[in-house]
């Protein structure tokens, strides 16, 4: 029996600058491409080759699409917290509230703590993020610690409360 879902939040890397960067710079290889490659005349004092501007704008190309599909999705009930970092988990995971000790929703340092965004963290202490400062903290029974990232901390805050963390 599917149970009530209490928290729900579908987080994406929408930040302006990211897209601007990638935009930018596939918009570069696509200049350069075109006149090199259709027109035979060289982009720059030192052209690079016609697969090396082929290759820069596919791959831009390809981080663009990466960024629009990435995700994180979080959701609770009474019994579990779910998440799925996709396209890195092929399926959902899993934590019992059973196996937990403590909850908090806090304000964090991402490049600080961990690195920066993304599946970050080694060991028994990982975060799963994809922008902002803000998240909730997970300290489980067996000494494992986990960060998921939250757009929505009152909303959070409130839910967690209520589940009697």
């Amino acid at each position: 029996m599917e149970q009530r879902v209490l928290f729900q939040e579908t987080q994406r890397f929408n930040q302006w600058w990211i897209w601007l960067i990638n935009i930018l710079i596939f918009l570069i290889f696509v200049v350069g491409s075109y006149p090199q490659v259709i027109n035979g005349e060289p982009f720059g004092s030192k052209p690079a080759s016609d697969v090396m501007l082929i290759a820069g704008a596919i791959f831009t190309l390809l981080m663009c699409l990466f960024f629009f599909f990435t995700s994180l999705k979080t959701y609770i009930t009474k019994d579990k917290i779910c998440f799925r970092f996709s396209p890195f988990h092929l399926k959902e995971q899993e934590y019992l509230i059973l196996d937990i000790r403590k909850m908090e929703v806090v304000k964090y340092s991402p490049i600080g703590e961990y690195g920066g965004w993304g599946i970050r963290g080694f060991g028994s202490d990982k975060a799963f993020n994809v922008k902002g400062n803000m998240g909730l903290r997970i300290l489980f029974k067996d000494g494992k610690k986990r960060l998921i990232g939250t757009q929505k901390p009152e909303e959070l805050q409130k839910v967690i409360k209520d589940l009697g963390f």
